[in-house]
């Protein structure tokens, strides 16, 4: 599939409504999770009962994960989209397609926010990648025909950028 036939407006769509439907799950887990932790029930029996104050540290978590869905969400439908040509340097809001040294093609959108989210169009799946991921940062500031090498634990991962849009 030619990248320039993907709408990244659609992509961002795609990708917006899932953060959203996971900010509204993880909202609802937290505060489930607060009204547990602060329910008469999760009073300490004794001196080595911890539920509540495991729930409590719980629903930090969960609601520090809130805030953080949030904050992805506010960052993408912000995140201005960009038109890339084959001369262009890769920058936020591109799209990329890499090939291994075995011929397996990746597709990513280098996103402001949403990164980790994938989203199908057609027969291809696009990976919405932050510049802060691994990949993000092998990829960014590079151009068309560059090799990227990603180290993933002991591995080395090889890419050539074939297309960017």
């Amino acid at each position: 599939m030619d990248l320039r036939s993907i709408s990244k407006e659609a992509l961002v769509a795609d990708a917006l409504a899932q953060l959203k439907r996971d900010l509204l799950a993880m909202t609802q887990q937290a505060r489930a999770t607060a009204e547990g932790a602060t329910h008469q029930e999760s009073r300490p029996e004794n001196s080595k009962d911890t539920r509540g104050l495991e729930a409590s540290y719980l629903a930090r978590g969960q609601a520090a994960r809130v805030n953080q869905l949030e904050t992805e969400l506010q960052r993408l439908q912000h995140m201005p989209l960009e038109v890339f040509g084959d001369d262009d340097v890769i920058s936020a809001s591109a799209l990329v397609e890499l090939c291994t040294l075995e011929g397996e093609r990746v597709t990513l959108f280098l996103v402001t926010g949403g990164g980790g989210i994938s989203v199908g169009v057609g027969d291809v799946v696009v990976q919405l990648v932050s510049p802060q991921a691994p990949l993000g940062r092998a990829v960014l500031g590079r151009e068309l025909s560059d090799e990227v090498t990603l180290r993933v634990g002991t591995r080395s991962l090889q890419y050539e950028i074939l297309a960017i849009a």
